[in-house]
Order: C-alpha cells, then sequence, then structure tokens
C-alpha cells in the first residue's frame, strides 16, 4: 500500500496534516508540532517554507505564530523563506527582504531598508501628489 512506504510519508505527511487541519488557527503550537514531526522523524531540514501562514489570523494569532516561526528558526538553526503580506509577520522573522510588485524584485534588504525604501512605500500605499 503507498501508505506505508517510507519515501510517501517523507514527501507528504506534512501536505495531509494541513489538509486536514493542523495549521496554525487550530492550534497554539502546531507549527511547531508539524515541524518537529517532520525534524524529528525525517531528517534535519535545512529549510522551511512558509506561504501566507498568517492568511485569516487576527493580530494576537499573528503574534503567537510569529513567535513560533522565530522558535523554529532559531532552536533548529533553520533558514524560512517567507511569502507574507502581514508586514507585522514580516519585519519580526525577516534578516533578509526581497519585495516583489507584479513578479519583479524592487528592492532587498533588512526590514529597516525597506521599511524606509522609496520604491517600496510608492508600490504599496502610493505616490505623493504634488
Amino acid at each position: 500500500m503507498i501508505f506505508s512506504s517510507i519515501p510517501f510519508l517523507y514527501y507528504f505527511l506534512p501536505v495531509v496534516l494541513l489538509v486536514y487541519g493542523l495549521t496554525p488557527r487550530k492550534g497554539k503550537n502546531a507549527v511547531l508540532l508539524l515541524f518537529s514531526l517532520v525534524f524529528y522523524g525525517w531528517g534535519e531540514p535545512k529549510l522551511l517554507l512558509l506561504d501566507e501562514p498568517a492568511a485569516g489570523m487576527n493580530p494576537s494569532e499573528t503574534a503567537e505564530l510569529t513567535e513560533t516561526i522565530r522558535r523554529i528558526r532559531d532552536e533548529f538553526n533553520i533558514a524560512v523563506l517567507l511569502i507574507e503580506h502581514d508586514m507585522s509577520l514580516v519585519m519580526g522573522i525577516c534578516e533578509g527582504i526581497a519585495v516583489l510588485n507584479f513578479g519583479r524584485i524592487i528592492a532587498k534588504g533588512t526590514p529597516d531598508e525597506i521599511r524606509n525604501n522609496p520604491q517600496v512605500i510608492e508600490a504599496y500605499l502610493g505616490k505623493k501628489e504634488g
């Protein structure tokens, strides 16, 4: 049976867990639990990919998620590639940021550099008239 094969579990269990509702919104440390299952069960991953993990969360849930991701990054010494629109999460986790506008990179830098970048401000807040 396909479910009994180790390669299947290695590649698809995290996806299966997410599909069945094990997400940050369903439990305080669900992201940490999911990562721990992968880390301790199948090796030592070097990269954690997150695609809009804060979607639909309120500010307190986002703050909790930020701490969980930071904990995973620091305790497991792992790189995090984050795609996110919630700037409090991005600025709270990332050491380096690349900003895209219509699929093109318009800026790269630290959170402070990005926060003050005129191209980023114009792209996301609009241009001042006058």
